[in-house]
């Protein structure tokens, strides 16, 4: 109803009001699949911060001193493959 009274008193034509549910659902979509990723990759990076604590513990390792390996590894793969 409230779009036949836009369409009727006001410039709005149907395209426009088309064209504007259109975005509505495009952003719907899109803000949808950005925040499944989102929440995906955090949950990745929360396995992967668990999954390494407990095993570096489990196996006797100091977590700073493989940190630090870590970090110095991953930069050298980071530098070479740039």
């Amino acid at each position: 109803m409230l779009d036949f009274l836009r369409t009727t008193f006001t410039t709005a034509e149907q395209q426009d009001l088309d064209q504007e549910k259109y975005v509505e659902e495009t952003m719907k979509f899109h803000g949808a699949k950005a925040t499944k990723y989102n929440a995906n990759y955090q949950n990745e990076r929360q396995w992967k911060s668990t999954y390494i604590l407990v095993n570096v513990v489990s196996e006797g390792y100091d977590i700073k001193r493989f940190l630090e390996k870590l970090v110095a590894t991953k930069s050298k793969v980071f530098i070479v493959t740039l």
